[in-house]
């Protein structure tokens, strides 16, 4: 997964990459080996060179490092690819496909439901972090092929709008 983030003014690529029992992280190109764990909610311990950071979700886009605050936006990096396609023809079943790796948390529709264009169809989680995927079109949900709480994989195929 990659993001472009913009952390107190200052513009950051990162890339995420689930490895076995951690996350490798690319910051600006530069790599790292984090281990994870959710502590309580909105707190995250994180583990990095032999090093603990607790790291808390503050109010309005702020994250809180040990002692110091940060605020915090992440681009959505599939905002232009998704007007794109958008733009073209949606003639035709339209695929929601995951695009990350993640745990479905929530599922906000049900098959044979009406939908308008932009609705929340399910919501994917990865790293504390939720994406909602929503219909590319109106139309009516032939199929949801997920389950909440169950894993996918990014480019795998969890709803069908015609």
């Amino acid at each position: 997964m990659r993001f472009q983030v913009l952390i107190s003014g200052k513009t950051h690529e990162l890339e995420l990459t689930q490895a076995q029992d951690a996350w490798d992280c690319s910051v600006d190109g530069h790599s790292v080996v984090i281990d994870v764990r959710e502590v309580s909610p909105g707190v995250l311990s994180i583990l990095r060179d032999g090093k603990s950071y607790l790291v808390r979700q503050g109010p309005n886009q702020t994250i809180t490092v040990g002692e110091h605050s940060y605020e915090v936006s992440i681009a959505d990096p599939r905002s232009w690819r998704s007007r794109q396609l958008t733009s073209g023809s949606t003639a035709g079943p339209q695929r929601l496909k995951a695009s990350m790796p993640g745990k479905v948390v929530r599922i906000l529709t049900t098959q044979g439901a009406q939908v308008k264009a932009g609705q929340g169809i399910v919501v994917i989680e990865a790293m504390k972090m939720q994406n909602e995927l929503r219909s590319p079109r109106d139309g009516k949900i032939s199929s949801i092929l997920v389950q909440e709480g169950k894993a996918v994989i990014a480019g795998e195929v969890v709803a069908v709008v015609e």
